[in-house]
């Protein structure tokens, strides 16, 4: 049994504990407003750019000589430009459009190309222009700081040392076209990628 001096005392503490309890509720509440309305925005953009970067790396053909030793065919050397069209900007494109000195109907296919990238993996790299010139990669390197969403990829490119010389034998590659593309969905290849046609 409580006393009579008691009782008041028990209610009074009680009040701060209820007034406590119902402060921390709105603390709370202000704090989810803040991060579900207002702050919003911000955290949707970072959960966009919080994505997996795929790599893809390429093999190195093997060198093919012929029975006295002599190359027939080699490596180069050379170097793709790659974007990444979650990344890229309108002004980057261009200033590399820019950068490579591209004829008028090269840039446009360039930019056609780019527009039409959507879809669930925009952080894949996809091929812009392979096997640019030194000079070139000299104008992409200086400026490589400004190109947001460009990226320059070593590569090894095939060399025919005898030219033609053997070539029904030899074979080549070149890049898959839109029904390759369809009928090998399963598999891994993209835009850009190079299939054997011969040899």
């Amino acid at each position: 049994m409580y006393s009579h001096g008691e009782i008041p005392e028990f209610r009074r503490r009680f009040r701060y504990l209820v007034a406590v309890v119902f402060l921390s509720f709105i603390i709370l509440a202000a704090r989810l407003c803040q991060l579900q309305i207002i702050d919003a925005g911000t955290y949707r953009q970072f959960a966009e750019n919080n994505f997996v970067q795929e790599r893809k790396l390429t093999s190195i053909r093997g060198r093919i000589r012929d029975r006295r030793g002599r190359l027939l065919a080699d490596n180069r050397r050379s170097f793709n430009v790659y974007f990444r069209p979650k990344l890229l900007t309108k002004e980057s494109l261009e200033r590399t459009i820019s950068l490579l000195s591209l004829q008028p109907d090269e840039a446009e296919r360039i930019r056609t190309r780019v527009a039409r990238k959507r879809g669930r993996k925009l952080g894949r790299r996809r091929l812009l222009i392979r096997d640019i010139s030194r000079q070139r990669l000299a104008a992409l390197e200086t400026y490589g700081h400004e190109l947001v969403g460009i990226e320059i990829v070593a590569a090894s490119q095939r060399h025919y040392p005898n030219g033609n010389l053997g070539a029904h034998l030899l074979g080549y590659m070149n890049e898959i076209n839109a029904k390759e593309l369809k009928t090998k969905k399963g598999e891994t290849y993209q835009v850009g990628d190079l299939v054997g046609r011969f040899g």
